[in-house]
């Protein structure tokens, strides 16, 4: 009997979420989180769908704007016109989109909706896989502790203004998800195809992750290798902008001193500069987290440490090295309830209070940092009914208004 009375207060609480969504966004986020506290699944979908909304509000500038122009240039544009001389490299997928959007009259804020909202349900589904399997039994308040440190940790900005990136990293953690935790070795290995495909250089981190996945690497030699690869990271630098340049491959420009090289980090203000370390500065609790509760034998332990692998070999190359981290920050919470689940117990409270700190400060780092384009963004709209909502555009004359040095 209380089972049945409970499904149905359920019911009525989902449909009062929904309801206020549409009238408000805002104002229903209030109830969203107080059911994300309650551990309702529901109610993190619902939150899926307003981050989602707020990524459909950002203002389009630097590679945001730069993908706009090209939903532009793309309307009207014939396929074999499109396919022959408009598409350019191997990471297509998104050039399709954009594409298919443009000529189909589906505004360009549209895409990056669609995007949020299977990322975060992609993450979702990774984040209560692992809840739902652990050895350990997570109260509410532990559940919505864990994944509002990830939310602020997120590179959210990074995710949507980057377009191809982000995303690509979210489709390749869920292609390892189902490779590791589900053991379903097919899916998994065309999914991280399939992130190459989104992002070329995604290519690189998937093979590497994945050799390192399949070798067993223990702590001591773990630190060993990091020592030698940091040593030896300008020559390996060389060595690989070499072999890509001779073989007519893309990556080149990320390793050497072209324009996404050294030049990028060199050519930084001072402020960009402290965000770009002080940001990886609070990711040490996580770093020390994972020395000092290592299983080599768990394969998310493994592939948290082929990204510090690979950071330490192309630290200097500021856009690989950037990336490198968004790689490392959106597999953080699966990192963390892997290694509890590998060691059958939670981590320290004292433990727990550090990476909250940390956590903050890092969102803080990135609203900060993206301050400028965060002002841009039309969020008042959020107030307004979602249907309303949904009708805005940031339309050409905005883009060269705001964002002509993309064009």
């Amino acid at each position: 009997m209380n089972y049945q009375h409970n499904l149905k207060i359920n019911k009525y609480y989902q449909l009062g979420i929904f309801t206020l969504f549409i009238l408000s966004p805002i104002l229903s986020l209030v109830f969203i989180i107080d059911g994300m506290r309650k551990n309702m699944r529901y109610a993190y979908s619902m939150f899926a769908l307003f981050i989602s909304l707020v990524a459909f509000m950002l203002a389009p500038t630097s590679d945001l704007a730069s993908h706009n122009y090209l939903y532009y240039e793309y309307q009207n544009l014939s396929w074999n016109t499109f396919v022959n001389y408009r598409m350019v490299g191997s990471d297509y997928v998104m050039q399709y989109i954009e594409w298919i959007f443009a000529n189909c009259g589906i505004p360009f804020e549209f895409i990056r909706l669609l995007q949020t909202l299977i990322a975060f349900f992609l993450l979702n589904s990774i984040f209560f896989y692992k809840i739902n399997n652990s050895s350990l039994c997570y109260s509410s308040a532990e559940v919505f502790g864990r994944y509002l440190c990830y939310i602020l940790v997120f590179p959210f900005i990074l995710m949507v203004g980057g377009v191809r990136f982000g995303f690509g990293v979210v489709i390749m953690l869920y292609g390892f998800h189902q490779y590791i935790d589900r053991e379903k070795r097919i899916i998994g290995i065309i999914l991280l195809i399939f992130a190459s495909l989104v992002h070329f250089s995604l290519l690189y981190y998937s093979l590497f992750s994945f050799i390192i996945l399949h070798l067993d690497i223990r702590r001591n030699q773990a630190l060993v290798l990091a020592l030698i690869m940091f040593i030896l990271s300008i020559p390996l630098q060389a060595t690989m902008e070499e072999y890509l340049l001779q073989n007519e491959l893309r990556g080149a420009g990320y390793l050497g001193d072209g324009i996404w090289g050294r030049q990028v980090g060199m050519s930084l203000k001072i402020n960009a500069i402290v965000y770009h370390w002080g940001q990886r500065v609070f990711l040490l609790p996580l770093l020390f987290l994972l020395f000092c509760k290592y299983n080599h034998h768990d394969k998310w332990s493994r592939l948290g440490l082929s990204y510090i692998l690979f950071f330490t070999c192309i630290y200097s190359a500021f856009a690989l090295a950037q990336r490198t981290t968004v790689c490392f920050m959106t597999c953080s919470i699966f990192l963390v309830l892997s290694i509890e689940n590998s060691i059958r117990e939670k981590i320290a409270i004292s433990t727990r209070r550090v990476i909250i700190i940390c956590s903050v400060l890092i969102c803080c780092f990135d609203i900060w940092t993206h301050r400028e384009q965060i002002l841009l963004s039309r969020y008042w709209r959020l107030a307004q009914p979602s249907v309303i909502t949904l009708t805005q555009e940031y339309d050409k004359s905005w883009l060269l208004q705001h964002a002509y040095e993309r064009r």
